[in-house]
């Protein structure tokens, strides 16, 4: 029978201590990771690494040296563990985390209050709702603004004061729990009353004079 060389001897032996002595390597195991279901990982994982990568043939200790595989099994373990609750956190407490999403509830109250400031912008006259979005939504200094309407800049900033407090005041009454006014409807044109088909001449016709009034019999 052909015997085993020296390292395939070492890693035959390494193995027989892992089986013959694994409460021993578990409970190592266990004083770093404080649980015996990892610690069997990690003796089962200490096995493996020895079946794939073998034992340094200088090892003199071999018991001291796969205690140090499993050690050091149990740190990296331990280590890993401690950057996944950093990132993920325990699940005993994923109900209390906040959702990335807004609130249903929030969301439909931040829509009904821009509707109630664009409500109130409705109202404003032409010029100076175009001097309000103009200067407070695009940044346009003021005195553009006033160059562009042919006003002066001092006007310019009344408009945009008086927009400012109409809005605030509209979104004060919207927070109060009043409710909100319809928009503004422009009133369509009134269409012009037909003529009757007795009352148009046609084209070309020549108009009659009216026959005298018949004089009313004498009475003698």
């Amino acid at each position: 029978m052909k015997s085993l060389d020296p390292k395939a001897q070492l890693q035959r032996r390494a193995l027989e201590l892992l089986s013959s002595k694994r409460p021993a390597f578990v409970q190592a195991a266990m004083r770093v990771v404080r649980c015996r279901c990892l610690a069997e990982d990690i003796v089962q994982d200490a096995v493996v690494k020895i079946c794939e990568n073998g034992v340094d043939a200088g090892v003199r200790q071999l018991p001291s040296y796969l205690y140090r595989v499993v050690h050091n099994l149990a740190i990296d373990c331990a280590r890993r563990r401690s950057r996944e609750f950093k990132v993920m956190g325990p699940e005993d407490g994923a109900e209390h985390v906040a959702s990335p999403r807004a609130c249903p509830d929030a969301a439909l109250e931040h829509c009904e209050a821009l509707r109630a400031v664009l409500r109130a912008m409705a109202d404003l006259p032409d010029r100076t709702r175009h001097a309000f979005e103009t200067h407070r939504i695009d940044g346009v200094p003021q005195r553009e603004i006033a160059a562009a309407l042919h006003v002066s800049p001092t006007l310019v900033n009344f408009m945009i004061r008086d927009a400012h407090l109409h809005c605030a005041q509209r979104f004060a009454s919207y927070e109060a729990g009043e409710p909100l006014p319809c928009a503004p409807q422009k009133a369509k044109p009134k269409a012009r009353p037909k003529r009757s088909a007795a009352r148009r001449a046609p084209s070309g016709a020549v108009r009659l004079p009216a026959a005298p009034a018949a004089e009313p019999p004498s009475l003698r």
